[in-house]
């Protein structure tokens, strides 16, 4: 398998032509790592050697990082597998890119900071999260927060077919498996999940 890492500073501009670059690779490339570390510097750094040249992670790289993912996750439709990274060091954060629609999560700075034990405690987190939300595998949440807010969005517009595993959103036709589907409308009704 090959996977693109990318890093987080892009504009929606950069995210398209990305998306375009990557179909067109399809044979070749399996998927993306969102994202690499950043060259941005957040106001909230307080260490002194906030202004040194190079990629930043950790932390401060959680937000931005996600948020990119999430685009990604919205533009490529499940065509390729997504791996989250950047900032994780609990299972929320995992949860969150798995959420913003990461298959699968890489591990960086805090597994330096906390060692092998931190695999260990996410996935226990994980689990507590997928239960307390309702989902029977992790496979059922990913990209779910993309997912839920298509189908709150657009109610009266989504449906899903009882002899194939799609579901319609307008002009759109998103690839899922059936229990999915049912797991997210079931959500998306979920004042938890907002």
């Amino acid at each position: 398998p090959v996977f693109l890492k990318l890093a987080p500073d892009l504009e929606d501009a950069s995210i398209a032509d990305i998306v375009g670059g990557v179909r067109g690779a399809r044979p070749f490339l399996t998927g993306l790592i969102i994202s690499n570390t950043t060259i941005e510097r957040p106001d909230t750094l307080v260490s002194p050697d906030r202004s040194e040249a190079g990629g930043l992670s950790g932390a401060p790289l959680m937000e931005k990082s996600t948020a990119v993912l999430r685009a990604f996750t919205s533009e490529l439709n499940g065509e390729f597998d997504l791996i989250g990274v950047g900032g994780i060091a609990s299972g929320t954060d995992a949860y969150a890119k798995i959420r913003a629609g990461a298959h699968a999560i890489q591990l960086y700075s805090a597994l330096v900071y906390e060692g092998p034990a931190l695999a260990t405690r996410i996935k226990r987190e994980l689990v507590e999260l997928l239960k307390r939300d309702g989902f029977s595998s992790l496979g059922d949440a990913v990209g779910a927060d993309f997912l839920v807010q298509i189908l709150r969005a657009c109610h009266s517009c989504c449906f899903a077919s009882p002899d194939t595993d799609r579901i319609s959103v307008g002009q759109k036709r998103l690839s899922m498996p059936a229990r999915q589907i049912y797991m997210l409308r079931k959500a998306s009704q979920t004042p938890r999940l907002s």
